[in-house]
Formats: structure tokens, sequence, C-alpha cells
């Protein structure tokens, strides 16, 4: 991110353009945060299904597994967009332009 900006700023690009960044970011935060609770929401649907034959078993663990691991990278994304976010709104407030 900070590459980008810096990048951008060599460049010559102005507020307009940052500003467009920070929207489309803002627009990347917005789908992270409304998909994270359906992700936890189908985890734990999965989870709540009752115990049948061994195989469904191992597919539900697995399932539930891989649903842990992909909710705790949507935590991650929307932790470092939100760090982006903030860094393109300082840096937008510090510009001259």
């Amino acid at each position: 991110m900070v590459n980008i900006v810096k990048l951008a700023e060599e460049f010559g690009q102005g507020k307009k353009e940052i500003q467009q960044l920070y929207n489309d970011f803002d627009e990347l935060m917005k789908s992270l945060q409304n998909a994270y609770p359906i992700i936890e929401n189908f985890r734990e649907t999965v989870r709540s299904f009752p115990r049948a034959t061994s195989k469904l078993n191992k597919a539900k663990r697995i399932t539930v597994n891989t649903l842990e691991k992909l909710a705790e990278e949507y935590l991650i994304a929307i932790n470092l967009t939100g760090e982006g976010l903030s860094y393109l709104k300082n840096w937008m407030n510090n510009m001259k332009n």
C-alpha cells in the first residue's frame, strides 16, 4: 500500500487519484465486512449438522476447519484494509493538491 502511494506521488498523481484509490479500498472493506459474518454463519451451520456416516463426519470436520481458516484470512484482510484506509486518509489530508 505504501509503495502504491509513493509511486502515485512520484508520477504526479493528485488527490483525485488517491481519493479514487481510497474509495476502492473502502468498497473492498465493505465487501469483506459483509462477507465475514456469512462465512461464520455457514461454518456454524455446517458444525451443527448431526453426526452421520464416518465419511460425512470427516467431510464436516474438513469443511469446518477450512471455513475457520477462511474466516481468519478475512479478519487479516479486514485489518490490513483498515490500515490502508487510515494511511490513505492521513496521506490525503497532508497533500498540498
